[in-house]
Protein backbone atom coordinates (compact mmCIF):
# COMPACT_ATOMS: atom_id res chain seq x y z
CA UNK A 1 0.00 0.00 0.00
CA UNK A 2 1.56 3.36 -1.03
CA UNK A 3 0.07 6.72 0.56
CA UNK A 4 0.77 9.93 -1.22
CA UNK A 5 0.04 12.32 1.44
CA UNK A 6 -0.59 11.67 5.76
CA UNK A 7 -3.47 12.66 5.12
CA UNK A 8 -4.82 9.58 4.08
CA UNK A 9 -3.33 7.45 7.37
CA UNK A 10 -6.64 7.66 9.09
CA UNK A 11 -8.38 6.07 6.16
CA UNK A 12 -6.19 2.53 6.74
CA UNK A 13 -5.74 2.70 10.56
CA UNK A 14 -8.01 -0.22 10.80
CA UNK A 15 -6.38 -1.99 7.92
CA UNK A 16 -2.63 -1.89 9.30
CA UNK A 17 -2.70 -5.14 11.15
CA UNK A 18 -4.05 -7.15 8.10
CA UNK A 19 0.03 -6.64 6.64
CA UNK A 20 2.79 -8.56 8.07
CA UNK A 21 4.88 -5.48 8.45
CA UNK A 22 4.94 -2.25 7.30
CA UNK A 23 7.78 0.11 6.08
CA UNK A 24 7.18 3.89 6.37
CA UNK A 25 8.96 6.12 4.23
CA UNK A 26 7.15 9.65 5.66
CA UNK A 27 8.72 12.78 5.27
CA UNK A 28 11.58 13.46 7.51
CA UNK A 29 9.37 16.52 8.95
CA UNK A 30 7.66 17.73 12.14
CA UNK A 31 4.28 16.39 10.34
CA UNK A 32 6.39 12.78 9.04
CA UNK A 33 8.26 12.44 11.89
CA UNK A 34 5.07 12.67 14.44
CA UNK A 35 3.06 10.53 12.15
CA UNK A 36 5.92 7.64 11.99
CA UNK A 37 6.20 7.78 16.27
CA UNK A 38 2.01 7.69 16.18
CA UNK A 39 2.34 4.85 13.81
CA UNK A 40 4.91 2.40 15.67
CA UNK A 41 3.40 3.07 18.64
CA UNK A 42 -0.23 1.86 17.14
CA UNK A 43 1.74 -1.04 15.57
CA UNK A 44 4.69 -3.57 15.87
CA UNK A 45 4.77 -4.32 12.39
CA UNK A 46 6.24 -1.00 11.38
CA UNK A 47 9.14 -0.42 10.33
CA UNK A 48 10.41 3.49 9.98
CA UNK A 49 12.72 3.25 6.99
CA UNK A 50 13.80 7.12 7.20
CA UNK A 51 17.53 6.46 8.19
CA UNK A 52 17.79 5.57 4.44
CA UNK A 53 17.40 9.12 3.48
CA UNK A 54 18.58 11.38 6.73
CA UNK A 55 19.74 14.53 6.03
CA UNK A 56 16.75 15.09 3.29
CA UNK A 57 13.21 16.13 3.22
CA UNK A 58 12.09 12.48 1.83
CA UNK A 59 13.31 9.92 -0.30
CA UNK A 60 12.28 11.69 -4.04
CA UNK A 61 14.49 14.47 -2.63
CA UNK A 62 17.56 11.91 -1.65
CA UNK A 63 17.27 10.08 -4.79
CA UNK A 64 17.21 12.99 -6.91
CA UNK A 65 20.15 14.19 -5.36
CA UNK A 66 21.77 11.26 -6.15
CA UNK A 67 20.72 11.50 -10.09
CA UNK A 68 21.86 15.09 -9.90
CA UNK A 69 25.52 13.78 -8.13
CA UNK A 70 25.66 11.11 -11.10
CA UNK A 71 25.43 12.99 -13.73
CA UNK A 72 27.86 15.74 -12.27
CA UNK A 73 30.25 12.48 -12.21
CA UNK A 74 29.56 12.24 -15.94
CA UNK A 75 27.40 8.77 -15.24
CA UNK A 76 24.98 8.25 -17.29
CA UNK A 77 22.10 5.36 -18.00
CA UNK A 78 23.57 3.01 -20.67
CA UNK A 79 20.73 1.40 -22.77
CA UNK A 80 22.07 -1.63 -25.30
Amino acid sequence: MVLNSAAFVKNILDEIEEYDSLELYLDNDITGRKLTEELMVSSKKCIDKSKLYEGFKDMNEKLMAEVKNDVAKGRQDVFL
